[in-house]
């Protein structure tokens, strides 16, 4: 049986969004949603379909899917883009570690998996280039999907890289149109609003909608055929909005309750949100960092603006924590938790923020015991 009645069509946006890449002013967009919001899914089922069923080459790179070395994804995806598979076949291919360019005449061997080291390797750029001009059309421009490009910036050497991208778009405009999405609103707001970055104001900015009650009736109906018992539809929004509206957390419930119809609307969520914990590693993060640090993402989480003053300390005196961090505890902190090893918290218009909008919705779920 076909999973395809699974897959809730987002049309009215995707006839938009791509009306706007073709025909419109802009050659970009930005994309902010946090994560399981359906970005991904929306980029992979929507919109490139659409690009390629008109004729247009699709490229998709994902930064949060290896982070160490964005212009070997980037390099890669290009690559593959050119050859003669479509972009569904070419999403269904397991990454290798390490991978050969043949796209452009010559040979280029990658490690994916391998630590950018200090500087961006100039001739990987000059193959960026190069790509960026294989892939241009005029009379169909191609599709760049940049999927969590807030990550870009983890990398070392990535100033270079983004330097390198934005002047090849630029210089391609009609041939190339790019569609960038972001997980962590800091963070890809520090790409696009610093003053100093290669992508200040860059693109327009472009909001996925929010799902309503027509996606639930959607899922229900997928969920009932697909042998699950009849579910009222309160109950099933009532979790939807529970999880803020994903769509894939959304599908998650379902999917539990699917393989185990003893569970109800409680214990699947239950089972589901362990389930989120072990997966993203919530759990193991915690354990790495130290007490002040876990006080400080606190702080970080529920939007503390004052961090080493009296704000700081009324806070967590109310949340029930006996030993509170220093200032300079809480500043020696802020160092660790955005040190590269984890990278936890962004800064973004003169306030720290965390990457991980689900990490700190499980760091407020925490008691005073665990900190």
């Amino acid at each position: 049986m076909s999973k395809n009645h699974w897959h809730y069509p987002r049309t009215e946006f995707t006839d938009r969004t791509f009306k706007l890449l073709v025909n419109g002013p802009v050659s970009a967009l930005r994309m902010f949603g946090p994560r399981r919001t359906g970005k991904t899914w929306f980029l992979t089922n929507d919109l490139a379909p659409r690009f390629e069923m008109y004729g247009h080459r699709v490229v998709y790179a994902n930064f949060w899917q290896i982070v160490s070395s964005p212009l070997a994804v980037m390099l890669y995806s290009c690559d593959q883009a050119l050859r003669k598979q479509t972009f569904a076949e070419r999403l269904l291919q397991r990454v290798q570690p390490k991978v050969e360019l043949s796209g452009l005449g010559a040979k280029l061997e990658l490690d994916l998996t391998s630590e950018a080291e200090g500087t961006t390797p100039p001739d990987q750029l000059l193959w960026l280039d190069q790509y960026l001009d294989r892939l241009a059309d005029p009379k169909k421009p191609t599709l760049l999907m940049f999927d969590e490009f807030q990550e870009i910036a983890l990398a070392s050497g990535s100033d270079a890289l983004m330097a390198a991208l934005r002047t090849g778009l630029d210089t391609r405009q009609d041939g190339l149109v790019a569609v960038f999405t972001g997980s962590s609103e800091a963070g890809l707001n520090a790409l696009f609003s610093a003053e100093n970055a290669p992508f200040f104001r860059y693109g327009q900015r472009w909001d996925l909608p929010m799902l309503d009650d027509d996606f639930v009736r959607h899922q229900l109906k997928a969920y009932t055929r697909s042998g699950g018992a009849d579910i009222p539809f309160d109950e099933a929004r009532a979790v939807f909005e529970k999880y803020d509206n994903s769509p894939m957390y959304f599908r998650d419930w379902l999917t539990v309750r699917l393989a185990d119809p003893s569970l109800d609307a409680a214990a699947a969520q239950d089972a589901v949100e362990k389930a989120i914990e072990d997966s993203a590693g919530f759990r193991d993060t915690w354990l790495q960092i130290s007490g002040p640090q876990r006080a400080t993402l606190r702080l970080v989480a529920d939007g503390v603006g004052q961090l080493f003053g009296e704000e700081a300390q009324t806070h967590l005196a109310g949340i029930g924590l006996t030993h509170r961090p220093t200032g300079d505890q809480i500043n020696a902190a802020i160092q660790g938790l955005n040190r590269k090893k984890h990278k936890s918290i962004v800064k973004w218009q003169n306030r720290w923020h965390v990457r991980d909008s689900f990490f700190a919705a499980w760091v407020r779920r925490r008691g005073p015991e665990e900190f």
